[in-house]
């Protein structure tokens, strides 16, 4: 009687098996089952260990990786040994169909929708431009963490938790401390909103960028060109391999019918005229991505189905239904970069990158400001940052090259670079300082600039004409620049053009007697001056009636700086007289 036992026993054991599931990239849970029990119950059993309701498993279902960049979703209908799925088997738990919901009741379930369109963002399954990475880490911080407290959401704070969770890693390349700063200044703007609404406003964000909800495969044509083809709510998109640029776009409104042939998958549609497309590849890659345009055709609202559309399948199995999803985003295509704001800050860290340059941290943060709260960057303040010849072409090139960049108007962009003020105090740039004057040209309108400290000298020719297009200059600051008489002279003769320009300061140049004449010709016609700042010039005051007489003159003229200077035993009471 033994051995009978014995070969039931054998039988028992073998007809068990343990899966592994993994669960959203990120833990996973294992079941024993009988390799004849339905996938239906297998996925009960691990929804049960979840802790999933009803509703909730809708939206999920159970993949089985087949390549690399490939998963089968498992058919629901058929039993564990029909599947052929073993214990080595690479078993996925994630939701197939990524839409945005009408309201997801279960909060496991919403809270497993949402993490796994996070991590396609963090992981770069879905590329979207900064901002938009930026943005969504701020949010998802809101939903992780709640409300912005500032005793306790300041830098450090993340550095346990991983800015990898929040970030992907394409972002630019700074510091963990600049980081934290820039997602908690966002994390701010959230404040109120509860976890759930959070939650929803991560996928409503999310669904803003181009490719979400897209599941890639790659491709090639009966001409043998790869592709990466997207399939999504919204129909088929063809992109180029390296880049992810749009070259077709085939939504389910100009689909006709999708179906098997025998070079793997034949799509008919509509343009101008009815054509087809054959996409190359095997049996297996076919049958899944035939599946997956089914389901996505299958929960469109019927409104937007038509009537000589012929899919595949027209009654695939799905757990889910249209009344659970919102209409389909209406999809914008993005170039690489969105805004003038963006290409900066984009092309100035990869220039510190390659020369192994530190960026500079407030210009970084000014742009990024900008960017985040959708403002327009009018002021660049360089002052005091140890800029020195080695880095200038590190930030004029890029301003430069950005300002004369002419986008692509067939996809969104804003035009948020209008520099008004450029300030450069204090830095010791010498002999690359005409390298800014090339950037002067450019900078229409500019009505702020200060140059202090860097090696003007005395040949100003070149940064005259730079101010050419500077109409609507108003304030000019060129203290310490070792001009000298000559290179003054220059510099007043342009100015005399500038009739807005309303001050001047010109402190600490070794101007002597030489030029005054020539501030007092300029004093008489510059009606809208209201500072003049000549100190610590090399001046003697003695027999300079001509100067005085036009301070005398000038009615505009509300501050003057002659510190420094000898006025001598008569210039004191005449300029008592004036002011």
């Amino acid at each position: 009687m033994s051995s009978p036992s014995h070969s039931s026993t054998t039988v028992e054991i073998s007809s068990k098996v343990i899966l592994t599931f993994q669960i959203l990239q990120q833990s996973k849970k294992k079941l024993l089952v009988s390799v004849n029990d339905t996938i239906q119950s297998v996925y009960d059993n691990l929804c049960d260990k979840i802790g999933l309701n009803t509703e909730g498993r809708k939206y999920f279902s159970l993949c089985e990786q087949i390549y690399d960049d490939d998963t089968s979703i498992i058919d629901m209908k058929k039993n564990v040994r029909e599947e052929n799925i073993s214990e080595t088997s690479t078993l996925k738990f994630k939701a197939k169909h990524i839409k945005r919901p009408k309201d997801i009741s279960d909060p496991i379930a919403e809270e497993l929708f949402v993490k796994q369109i996070q991590l396609y963002i963090i992981h770069q399954i879905y590329p979207c431009h900064e901002k938009f990475a930026v943005l969504l880490a701020s949010i998802a911080i809101q939903f992780t963490f709640g409300d912005y407290d500032p005793h306790k959401h300041k830098v450090g704070f993340l550095n346990k938790v991983g800015l990898e969770n929040f970030l992907p890693s394409g972002v630019s390349k700074h510091d963990y401390a600049y980081w934290q700063e820039r997602l908690f200044q966002l994390h701010k703007n959230h404040s109120g909103l509860s976890r759930k609404d959070a939650m929803a406003k991560f996928i409503d964000v999310a669904s803003k960028t181009p490719y979400f909800g897209m599941t890639f495969y790659q491709v090639k044509d009966k001409k043998g060109i790869a592709y990466m083809m997207g399939i999504s709510e919204d129909g088929i998109y063809l992109f180029d391999i390296t880049h992810l640029k749009l070259i077709k776009s085939l939504p389910f409104s100009s689909l006709l019918s999708w179906k098997k042939c025998k070079e793997g998958m034949e799509i008919e549609y509509i343009e101008k005229l009815s054509d087809t497309m054959v996409i190359v590849c095997n049996e297996q890659k076919s049958a899944i991505m035939l599946s997956l345009l089914d389901d996505y055709y299958y929960l469109l609202p019927e409104s937007m189905k038509k009537q000589e559309t012929t899919p595949n399948n027209p009654t695939p199995c799905v757990a889910s239904d249209a009344s659970m999803f919102k209409e389909p985003v209406k999809r914008v295509f993005l170039s690489k970069f969105g805004s003038r704001l963006e290409y900066l800050i984009a092309y100035y860290m990869e220039l510190c990158g390659r020369g192994n340059v530190t960026p500079i941290r407030k210009y970084c943060q000014d742009i990024d400001s900008m960017i985040d709260g959708d403002g327009v960057l009018r002021k660049i303040n360089f002052s005091f940052s140890n800029i020195t010849d080695k880095d200038i072409l590190y930030i004029v090139d890029p301003l430069k090259k950005v300002i004369e960049y002419k986008p692509d108007r067939n996809y969104p962009w804003k035009e948020n670079l209008e520099i008004e003020a450029f300030n450069f105090d204090g830095n010791l740039v010498m002999s690359l300082i005409p390298r800014v004057y090339e950037l002067l040209y450019d900078l229409k309108f500019l009505k702020h600039l200060n140059l202090s400290g860097c090696l003007v000298g005395d040949d100003t020719e070149l940064f005259s004409k730079s101010l050419q297009n500077c109409s609507e200059l108003s304030y000019l600051a060129l203290n310490s620049c070792e001009i000298g008489n000559k290179g003054f002279q220059t510099i007043l003769e342009a100015l005399k053009k500038k009739k807005k320009l309303s001050s001047l300061l010109f402190s600490a140049n070794k101007l002597t007697n030489y030029v005054l004449d020539a501030i007092a010709n300029y004093i008489d016609t510059a009606v809208f001056l209201t500072e003049l700042d000549i100190s610590y010039n090399k001046f003697d005051f003695k027999g300079v009636d001509n100067f005085f007489k036009s301070l005398e003159r000038n009615k505009s003229i509300q501050k003057l700086n002659i510190s420094g200077i000898n006025l001598g035993q008569k210039g004191g009471p005449k300029l008592n007289f004036i002011y």
